[in-house]
């Protein structure tokens, strides 16, 4: 017996959010309190994400978006191993609007396994914080073999962990997305003391 394929996408998600399941599920913290690096997203802004990322240590800038007023990207290389880059994006007040972090195929620093990295490896670290997802999504491209997506969200704050491109055997991300304008208009009485006046 055959089954058609909005059937199967059904029951592909069912299995994946039975897998998924943990003790941790219960420890939910809700996504607008999410934090990358330690700084709280909803929070941050272009000054403190760098001038944390500084304090940290283990990670270089782009010296493309140096000069950005609205993207930062450094790239992980004694911190963070697990990672090729951490990006943030900005609107016109230097304020975060989005966060992503793209992680490296193998599992080596991720989760000490030389596989590739599956996205429910990644989503089963996220529930131990955020609970089950709101969405879990069964994506395929091309006719390449399907994976899951996940999407954790509130009224303030979108986390969803996927693969570029939604292709199967691309890297995958965690991005974080705060609901809020990234267009809005800049306040003047921020004007003198916006973050790109002191580039690295």
């Amino acid at each position: 017996m055959f089954l058609n394929p909005l059937k199967w996408v059904m029951i592909s998600s069912l299995v994946s959010i039975s897998f998924l399941s943990t003790p941790y599920a219960l420890a939910q913290t809700p996504p607008q309190q999410a934090e990358l690096l330690g700084i709280k997203l909803t929070e941050a802004d272009m000054q403190s994400v760098r001038t944390h990322l500084a304090n940290l240590g283990g990670f270089k800038q782009d010296r493309a978006t140096a000069d950005h007023r609205n993207m930062d990207k450094f790239f992980a290389y004694s911190n963070l191993r697990d990672s090729y880059y951490v990006q943030f994006r900005y609107d016109a007040n230097g304020k975060v609007v989005s966060a992503k972090r793209l992680l490296r195929r193998s599992g080596t620093h991720f989760n000490n396994d030389y596989r590739d990295v599956e996205t429910q490896q990644v989503a089963r670290q996220l529930i131990q914080t955020y609970g089950q997802p709101n969405q879990v999504i069964r994506k395929s491209l091309n006719g390449l073999p399907s994976y899951a997506s996940f999407v954790w969200q509130d009224d303030q704050v979108r986390i969803t962990v996927d693969r570029v491109g939604s292709d199967r055997y691309a890297p995958i991300f965690i991005e974080y997305e705060v609901t809020t304008d990234p267009y809005v208009a800049k306040q003047e009485e921020n004007e003198n003391q916006n973050p790109i006046n002191n580039v690295l």
